[in-house]
């Protein structure tokens, strides 16, 4: 008696109640919720039955293919896919293609049971629609999957693998050496998304019947699957686009740097997409040039201090940058469009213009190691990205602009009050530069003045790389030298990005890139230049060259007021005849000079010299003679003396003093023979005339010791040794302390 068939119904409850009754909770809940797709995948199926055995091996796949839909990538899907019908339905040999996304090939993407160089063969060679629809006929159609027996079709036979069975039957159910069976993954609206080749059964037997539902049950299993698995996927990628938008929207309202706000914006996607590189490259709008501001995936600083150009054949960003438009390429291999490597992996390449009240003002550029990853959806995600980047960057732009107001504003009000409070020059000078360096954070900042015959300028003051040493000697030619000796002739400022390019410059260092100097002017005339430097290429823009400008003629007046002061200084604490320094400040440097010496226990030397004769001179040639002879010895003395180090003073009448300094005796002597030499050599008329027939001075030399270390005793010391030299016939030099028979000429 032939056993009836269930109907269509009690089949599908009965598969449904097994599932339900075997499988975990969370497979009850997508059953549920995927019924009414269950059902339809047995519409086909109903005047077949399976039985328990089927329904095992069945649910068994169902249940794995479920597990594998989460969490893994495809690649490892469609594996484990092959591997369930190779290890479950009986198949040593199975092959698993898929259509590719123009829908016009299909490719080999896993497999079980075929040697890895016959796969990788076949994995090369993409399979035409037209040609694989050859099998699809009703020729070779057996249920719902197509049977190719003994003889491939000429044209795919280079696109098939067939393994040979051991044993050859008569049988005409057993499965021959050149047969083939092909199982239709279906997708969408019955289209054929994809299809398993099965081959050298275990059984070595033509699959029955039920053996080809199961197969075809599995196939629309496995689309099931992977349907789950795009949506979940799907669902994931919303889920990070979410994430990444929500964290970058937070750093927006909560950073405080609008560099640091980068930084983290790229490393946000960076990390929540897994891309290759993802950089921020900033405008500017001086320089219509693109430079990196933020990024992630090079560890290197090859990028730093580059520009890029913009234009249509300037790459991808340096396109976006001009045309506002986004650009993306999925396929950079296949790309002939002008695109500039930067990342050596990289498969596909995304750019999205940042722009300021429709302005473009950078480009949002990002980098994958693979193909196709900028779908739709992720284009409009990062479009919306760049637009809050653009939105977060003009309001971190204002409060940088306001910030540098109030920063410009504090420092002119603190160079008003260094302007009516400091008033030595080199003092003045270099808290004004400090000011500069602490408000606006200068790597180097120096100040020129010019010459008295305003043919040079002179370095008075630098802070950051200037060493004490360049001080000294920093001379630029005026016009012809450096850029602040361009400045300083054309009364213009100027604005050099790349010192190297400019063949007038004179940087302060070797890592000076770029640098801007501004005029310093007392009214219509340049009496100097503020200068700063950088180690950046074009690092100053107009907001530097505004607040030199603003500081500029503050400094002029506070330049000339502090100059001024030096000269009224000056009268007070020197001789107006001889132009050394007077009696009175003679007293007070040799009791810092004794108190000084005897600190840090060094040698300290101090002459007392007169110059013989000099009332018959006077008396002679008239007292204007007198005038020159005192003005030339001084100028003999400041000669011959070490400057800026010893110390020379009128200290009444015809009698000078000089304190010297880390001297010792015969330092001190030397010093003394120094002098008469070139007192001697003096050129004015008259000197044939005197006593000793030349002009000539005497010198007294006392030397700080524990028995002469008050002041008063220390000049007395020296007075007593002038008064000796004297006494012992003048022209002649004579220690404190010395017996009156070593005196000597």
């Amino acid at each position: 008696m032939v056993e009836e068939k269930p109907k269509r119904n009690e089949a599908t409850e009965k598969f449904v109640m097994f599932l339900m009754e075997n499988c975990s909770t969370g497979l009850k809940q997508n059953i549920v919720k995927y019924k009414e797709e269950l059902e339809k995948l047995f519409e086909g199926y109903m005047e077949s039955y399976f039985p328990e055995k089927e329904l095992k091996v069945l649910y068994k796949i169902f249940e794995v293919a479920h597990i594998l839909s989460y969490g893994v990538s495809l690649e490892n899907l469609i594996q484990e896919l092959v591997r369930l019908m190779h290890e479950h339905l009986g198949f040593r040999v199975v092959l698993l293609s898929l259509a590719t996304d123009d829908g016009l090939y299909f490719k080999r993407v896993a497999y079980e049971g075929i040697p890895k160089e016959e796969f990788d063969r076949l994995a090369k060679q993409l399979l035409p629609q037209n040609v694989i629809k050859m099998v699809f006929t009703e020729k070779y159609r057996v249920s719902r999957s197509y049977f190719i027996r003994e003889k491939l079709p000429a044209e795919l036979e280079s696109y098939a693998y067939t393994p040979r069975p051991k044993k050859e039957s008569i049988d005409p159910k057993a499965w021959k050496k050149d047969d083939i069976l092909v199982v239709p993954i279906y997708g969408e609206e019955d289209k054929i998304t994809g299809f398993f080749t099965v081959d050298d059964p275990v059984d070595g037997r033509i699959p029955s019947e039920t053996k080809l539902k199961t197969l075809e049950l599995f196939a629309d299993i496995a689309s099931l699957t992977m349907k789950n698995y795009k949506f979940y996927k799907e669902l994931q990628a919303k889920l990070v686009r979410s994430s990444v938008l929500f964290e970058i929207s937070s750093l927006i309202n909560t950073a405080l740097d609008l560099d640091e706000l980068l930084k983290q914006a790229v490393q946000v996607i960076y990390d929540g997409f897994n891309y290759l590189w993802v950089g921020v490259l900033m405008k500017d709008e001086r320089t219509g040039t693109l430079y990196v501001r933020a990024q992630k995936g090079l560890e290197d600083e090859r990028f730093k201090g580059v520009r890029f150009e913009t234009g249509r054949d300037r790459g991808m960003t340096g396109e976006v940058a001009v045309t506002g438009k986004p650009k993306v390429v999925n396929d950079l291999e296949n790309y002939s469009g002008p695109y500039i490597p930067f990342i050596d992996d990289a498969k596909s390449e995304a750019a999205f213009p940042i722009k300021k009240r429709g302005r473009v003002v950078g480009v949002l550029d990002i980098e994958s190691k693979d193909k196709n990853v900028f779908s739709p959806e992720e284009r409009k995600f990062f479009r919306t990205i760049a637009n809050q980047l653009g939105s977060a960057i003009e309001n971190f732009q204002t409060m940088e602009r306001l910030k540098k107001e109030l920063q410009i504003r504090t420092a002119l009000s603190e160079l008003t009050n260094l302007i009516s409070s400091v008033l030595e020059l080199e003092r003045l000078l270099r808290t004004v530069l400090d000011l500069l360096r602490t408000q606006f954070s200068y790597w180097n900042a120096s100040i020129y003045l010019v010459s008295e015959d305003g043919m040079e300028l002179v370095l008075k003051s630098s802070v950051g790389v200037e060493t004490e040493e360049r001080l000294e000697s920093k001379t630029l030619k005026v016009g012809k030298e450096g850029i602040p000796g361009i400045v300083a002739a054309t009364g213009k400022p100027l604005n050099i990005g790349d010192v190297h390019a400019f063949p007038l410059a004179v940087p302060a260092s070797p890592e000076v890139r770029s640098e801007l100097a501004v005029p310093i002017r007392k009214g219509n005339r340049v009496i100097g230049v503020l200068d700063v430097q950088s180690p950046r290429i074009n690092e100053f823009d107009d907001e530097d060259l505004k607040v030199l400008e603003l500081f500029a003629p503050h400094l002029g007046i506070a330049i000339d007021n502090a100059t001024l002061y030096e000269k009224m200084r000056e009268l007070a604490i020197t001789d107006g005849m001889t132009g050394l320094f007077n009696y009175r400040h003679f007293m007070r440097s040799i009791q810092k000079e004794v108190r000084r010496a005897l600190r840090f226990k060094h040698n300290l030397a101090l002459m007392m010299i007169d110059i013989d004769d000099f009332k018959i001179y006077n008396d002679t040639f008239g007292h204007p003679a007198g005038d020159e002879l005192l003005k030339a010895i001084a100028n003999a003395l400041a000669k011959s003396v070490r400057p800026e180090i010893d110390f020379v003073a009128r200290y009444g009448g015809e009698e000078f003093v000089i304190i010297l300094p880390e001297t010792d005796r015969k330092g001190a002597l030397r010093v003394a023979e120094r002098i008469r030499k070139n007192v001697s050599r003096i050129n004015l008329p008259g000197a044939q005339a005197l006593p000793l027939g030349l002009f000539s001075v005497s010198i007294g030399i006392a030397m700080l010791s524990d028995d002469v270390k008050d002041p008063a005793k220390f000049i007395k010391a020296a007075d007593d040794a002038l008064y000796n030299a004297k006494r012992a016939g003048k022209n002649r030099v004579i220690l404190a302390g010395e017996s009156e028979s070593s005196w000597k000429k």
